[in-house]
């Protein structure tokens, strides 16, 4: 079995920013992904305004950045799912297991990010993958060049997400089941102003259809009900950690959630605050879970 001082699960910007740190001091970790690139859900934001010393940069853009600098400290990136994790007796490490193999670590930091709270509308089980997208990078990927998109949710993902699609040509019209955006500041007055998307509140989707032609949707609204209709639906309705898949038993203190119950592991980034956070805040995370790791193999 493979055997690591440090591993890192996820290869967000938390992730990245821990395999450097530990790098700088003196410890070559094992950062392991399972798309195997850097850059983790970053890499759908439309445009990072507020991270410190970077001009405004698009998110796939960011993500080739910590790729670069991983590149730069010769960290590799291994591919491969991790799907569990699990300590030794005695607090002797963890065993890391996936479609990689049993790998053995004495620290692990998680920074497996979120998964998206998936809609539970009657049809948007039968939609996924093929019209109904929960990231702009899988609806892209489908549909180039789409004409219309419909995006469900009211905050800043579901916004970040309309301006997206919207700069590759679309048309979009954001459904949003509360009577105003939660979305607020900047990012709300740059959508609002951009003529190619409109926003609908007091909307509440019944029901999903796949066409040919399309996806339709059947709504209520201020007006009764009626049908919404276009190419793709984008859905930002939330986002969950799931960094608990990976353990049996829950190991996250609720108070403080970067830490655990467990000695030697540690969660970073958005796998610790449960939702899309803000980079800065992420890069924090994961410098903080490095020095706590490194010291914690000093005791």
């Amino acid at each position: 079995m493979r055997t690591e001082r440090i591993a890192i699960i996820g290869a967000g910007p938390a992730g990245c920013a821990a395999a450097v740190q530990c790098k700088r001091l003196g410890i070559s970790p094992l950062l392991v992904d399972r798309t195997g690139n850097a850059g983790g859900s970053i890499a759908n934001a439309h445009l990072i305004e507020n991270y410190p010393g970077l001009d405004p940069l698009p998110g796939p853009e960011f993500a080739q950045r910590l790729a670069a600098h991983l590149a730069r400290h010769g960290i590799p990136i291994l591919r491969g799912e991790v799907t569990a994790v699990r300590s030794f007796l005695m607090g002797q490490g963890f065993v890391l297991h996936g479609d990689c193999g049993e790998i053995g670590a004495s620290c692990v930091i998680a920074s497996t990010g979120t998964d998206p709270v998936r809609l539970g509308t009657p049809g948007a089980r039968e939609a996924e993958g093929t019209r109904l997208f929960y990231d702009v990078r899988g609806l892209l990927a489908a549909y180039k060049t789409p004409a219309r998109v419909l995006v469900v949710g009211g905050g800043e993902a579901a916004l970040d997400s309309a301006l997206s699609v919207a700069c590759v040509g679309a048309r979009v019209r954001i459904l949003v089941r509360a009577e105003k955006l939660r979305a607020r500041g900047r990012l709300t007055d740059v959508v609002e102003h951009n003529p190619a998307i409109q926003i609908t509140p007091r909307v509440t989707v019944r029901h999903i259809r796949c066409a040919e032609s399309g996806i339709e949707l059947e709504v209520t609204g201020p007006n009764g009900t009626g049908t919404e209709a276009a190419d793709a639906l984008l859905v930002a309705i939330g986002r969950r950690s799931n960094v608990g898949s990976l353990f049996p038993e829950p190991i996250i203190d609720s108070g403080k959630p970067d830490k655990t119950t467990v000695p030697g592991l540690f969660v970073a980034g958005d796998a610790a605050s449960g939702s899309l956070g803000q980079v800065g805040m992420a890069v924090g995370d994961g410098l903080a879970a490095a020095m706590a790791a490194v010291a914690a193999l000093s005791e």
